[in-house]
Parts: C-alpha cells; sequence; structure tokens
C-alpha cells in the first residue's frame, strides 16, 4: 500500500495527493468524515453517504463502497448502480436510493444482518474528492429473546391467576349460600 502526500488534520479531514494498494486506486479525499452506526443481528442499517455540493450531473457521478478497504460491497458509476465487481457477501443485500444520487445521496442500506458486516465501511465520492468512513457496530437481536421469555413467563403465571380466581370464586360461591343477607348471619 503506497499513500503520497497524505496530511491528516484535527477535524478529521485528510488532503493528499494519491492512494493506491493492489485492490484499487482512488486519490485521497479533500473531506474525510467519520461516523458510527449500529445493527442488530438480522436487521438493516442505513449507512450515511452524502456530498453538500448543490450540483451533480448523473454521468459524472461515481462513487465507490469498500468494507474494511478489502471487499467491493457496491459501486455507482456515471449515475448508475453497479454490482459487476461486488463482492459476494453483499449480493442482494443491499438497497440504494437512485432518486437521491442527484441530490448527492449516495447512502446505502445494508440487510439481513450478521456478525461479520462489523468493521469500518468507506464511501468515497470521487467526483467531488469527499469520502465518509462508518465504523458499523452489531449487536445482538433481543426481540425474539424477549418475546419467546414473556410467553413462557405469561402462560404459568394466567394459570395460576385462573385456578386461584376459580378457587375464591367457588369458595365465594359456597359460603354466599351460607349467609342470610337480611342479617349478616351465617346460617
Amino acid at each position: 500500500m503506497r499513500v503520497d502526500g497524505n496530511l491528516e488534520l484535527k477535524a478529521g479531514v485528510s488532503v493528499g495527493v494519491s492512494f493506491s494498494s493492489s485492490f484499487f486506486s482512488l486519490p485521497i479525499p479533500k473531506m474525510h468524515r467519520k461516523t458510527t452506526a449500529e445493527g442488530v443481528t438480522g436487521g438493516s442499517v442505513l449507512l450515511p453517504c452524502f456530498t453538500n455540493k448543490s450540483e451533480h450531473k448523473l454521468q459524472d457521478i461515481e462513487v465507490t463502497w469498500r468494507y474494511n478497504d478489502k471487499q467491493n460491497v457496491y459501486e455507482i458509476i456515471k449515475g448508475k448502480s453497479s454490482v459487476k465487481d461486488q463482492d459476494q457477501k453483499y449480493k442482494n443485500r443491499i438497497d440504494t436510493f437512485p432518486e437521491e444520487f442527484a441530490k448527492g445521496n449516495f447512502s446505502l442500506q445494508l440487510n439481513s444482518l450478521t456478525h461479520s458486516d462489523a468493521g469500518e465501511y468507506h464511501c468515497f465520492i470521487k467526483h467531488s474528492h469527499e469520502a465518509v468512513t462508518i465504523k458499523l457496530h452489531i449487536i445482538e437481536s433481543t426481540g425474539e429473546k424477549d418475546n419467546l421469555l414473556w410467553l413462557k413467563i405469561s402462560i404459568p403465571v394466567l394459570f395460576c391467576v385462573l385456578v386461584l380466581t376459580g378457587c375464591v370464586f367457588k369458595k365465594w360461591c359456597f359460603n354466599a349460600a351460607r349467609w342470610d343477607i337480611r342479617s349478616w348471619r351465617v346460617r
């Protein structure tokens, strides 16, 4: 891997001339934003990537999404989605928003999350020399476990309540028959 003229400023802005590795070659971005995202196993997460530049001609738009600088997650070439060189791990798991490309929004939604999806995702916006790095954390889904636990607890509790209510009602009915309502005494 080779980096020429890379200067990291305190605000997280990288300035430089070129960047290359054996996998791909991109210019070092003028602006580099970093953020985090959190997803749940089995769920989906939105990975944000956008530019604030106002004018975008679709034919000039080139965006590359990478995972840990190694795997090709997604590409937008000349304003059109491309999965030609997409890593197999991401096949049929990515949703994008093509109607937003001209507005500078190149975010993607990663679906069917697994623990192996955790890591750094890099969005390189080539035409505006910007980059976004998203550190994705994956947590275990607790929804199904919580629902199952609720079911395991509530059914026996409900059964006990019904049994006790029946016993109390039966005893009250039995005892009520022995009471003389006019005198409030047991017969």
